[in-house]
């Protein structure tokens, strides 16, 4: 098992491969609001719960997303881990055993 700091959501191996399969399926990208091309990964995933048609469940299915912080204007972008194929590591970020 790789080490988290009791400060990060994340560990540093999950957050690197993250990155990297950002950098891999987007190398030349720049914020759609700025054009900067610095961005800061952010220490966490957010979920979008999925609902059915005129319901609200709890703790139901969701899709895990990595966040990605345009460092001069602040744009948010959302990134499914699944597209990025980590969604195995979401049980377990932390495993540094995994690809």
């Amino acid at each position: 098992m790789g080490e988290n700091k009791d400060n990060e959501f994340l560990s540093q191996q999950f957050k690197d491969r993250i990155i990297q399969r950002l950098d891999e399926k987007a190398p030349n990208v720049r914020c759609p609001m700025c054009g900067n091309n610095n961005f800061i990964l952010v220490d966490g995933l957010a979920k979008h719960t999925l609902q059915r048609k005129n319901s609200y469940e709890i703790g139901g299915r969701s899709l895990p997303c990595a966040l990605t912080v345009c460092t001069n204007c602040g744009f948010l972008a959302e990134h499914a881990i699944g597209l990025l194929g980590l969604m195995k590591d979401v049980d377990d970020p932390n495993d540094s055993q995994k690809e």
